[in-house]
């Protein structure tokens, strides 16, 4: 006779228990890692856009190799914030610039710090940008990695 008897959930290891009168069956329920995401926001001049345009698609190309499940890049199009601050306004852009905002997906912190180290020693990142005619102010790019708060 298999006559189960829920006994109790334990939330934080995600662990159902369940007995019989002659065993004890326990699953452990793991929740997936949420994706971690790098993102990043530059301002760069309007006449460079089409380089930049290159640029930004190569580098989808070598992000997604290394295990990004997704990459934008996005050019600033409506930059009426509504009593907020703006990117423009954040970035001191002048009215030649405008701005990128950008993003890479990973499954997990761990895949993301892996693809990054691969993808700092990847040759064809350094051919992506001209040190000594950088298309953008690297001082004024704001960068970091994020956890995922709320993915629907």
């Amino acid at each position: 006779q298999n006559d189960f008897q829920f006994l109790s959930v334990a939330p934080a290891a995600g662990t159902i228990l369940y007995h019989t009168e002659t065993i004890l069956v326990c699953y452990s329920i793991e929740e997936p890692p949420m994706p971690y995401v790098d993102g990043f926001v530059l301002p760069i001049p309007i006449k460079k856009l089409n380089e930049y345009l290159d640029i930004a698609t190569r580098a989808a190309e070598i992000w997604q190799e290394y295990g990004a499940l997704a990459y934008w890049e996005c050019v600033l199009d409506d930059a009426d914030a509504m009593e907020a601050r703006t990117f423009p306004s954040l970035l001191a852009t002048s009215p030649e610039e405008t701005v990128i905002l950008a993003w890479a997906v990973f499954s997990d912190k761990a895949a993301r710090n892996e693809a990054n180290g691969k993808i700092c020693t990847d040759p064809r990142v350094a051919e992506l940008m001209d040190r000594d005619a950088p298309l953008f102010d690297l001082q004024r790019m704001a960068y970091g990695g994020f956890k995922t708060l709320v993915k629907k």
